[in-house]
């Protein structure tokens, strides 16, 4: 859980079936996409380019899901 600043609520990111690497990514990776899917206007367009950036990693078995608490 991610929180900053005066943003809506606490972004909660959870996947399903396993693991998944991405090449170079360490837990940085993951909180900076936690904070950009925190600050971003348009959350699906920030899951896209992440999802498009794991590549081969993901398969479709993988479920990542995102939500967003408003207070």
């Amino acid at each position: 859980m991610v929180s900053q600043g005066h943003h809506p609520g606490p972004l909660r990111a959870m996947r399903r079936y396993g693991l998944f690497e991405l090449p170079g990514a360490t837990l940085d990776t993951l909180t900076q996409l936690a904070v950009d899917l925190r600050t971003a206007p348009d959350s699906q367009l920030v899951l896209t380019t992440f999802l498009e950036a794991a590549g081969d990693e993901l398969d479709d078995d993988t479920t990542l899901t995102a939500i967003r608490r408003h207070p």
